[in-house]
């Protein structure tokens, strides 16, 4: 049944069924507002750029740069902050206002190198997801921090041959490529697994056949 919470404070949102819980008070759910889009972002940062011609200057390699610039501004904020829980309980006002400022700074820059390499971000979003989801199925690897090269011959072994078990992973048609090269990439994964696997028994057998001659 999909539910109706109230977002930041006032604006409603609907969390498609799901619990989302914010930590700053452990209750109030949390989730961005309808409005704004991102094509509105992008939309209105190329406006922004084109009204100074800028567009000389706002190229690929220039905006990837302009983004890690800011995602080093950004980093700053954290550096040396052991109080930097989820829902920033400790921040100051002032604090939290210069973290949107150079959260704003990072998703203005992507989103126009998005728009400047021709990738529509909110669809690939969607495709990596459903990818990951693949990568990742919830009922193997819950409360895991293992990347899905060190599963087990087991583990990648089911993994390969259902592509995850998540229910909610989306189908898409964009990630057809993608994903049969990821399956294919797990398939070869799990037989070098197998492999790794039997040498591992052989060389076991191989030890103790020496020490009982």
């Amino acid at each position: 049944m999909e539910k109706t919470a109230q977002c930041n404070g006032s604006e409603s949102c609907k969390d498609g069924g799901e619990t989302i819980t914010n930590a700053a008070n452990g209750t109030q759910p949390f989730c961005f507002s309808a409005e704004p889009t991102m094509d509105d972002i992008r939309r209105l940062q190329a406006e922004f750029t084109a009204e100074r011609d800028w567009n000389q200057f706002h190229q690929p390699r220039s905006l990837l740069l302009a983004l890690v610039g800011e995602v080093g501004e950004l980093s700053e904020l954290f550096q040396w902050r052991p109080d930097a829980t989820e829902g920033l309980p400790g921040w100051t006002e002032a604090e939290r206002e210069r973290l949107e400022h150079e959260l704003s700074d990072v998703l203005i820059y992507l989103l126009e190198l998005a728009e400047k390499c021709r990738v529509d971000l909110p669809r690939a979003v969607l495709c990596k997801m459903a990818l990951n989801r693949a990568k990742y199925p919830a009922g193997r690897v819950r409360g895991s921090a293992r990347k899905y090269t060190d599963f087990s011959f087991s583990e990648m072994s089911v993994i390969h041959q259902t592509g995850g078990t998540d229910k909610q992973a989306p189908k898409l048609n964009c990630c057809g490529a993608a994903h049969k090269q990821t399956c294919s990439n797990l398939r070869m994964m799990s037989m070098y697994s197998l492999v790794q696997h039997k040498a591992k028994v052989f060389l076991v057998v191989l030890y103790h056949c020496s020490c009982s001659a």
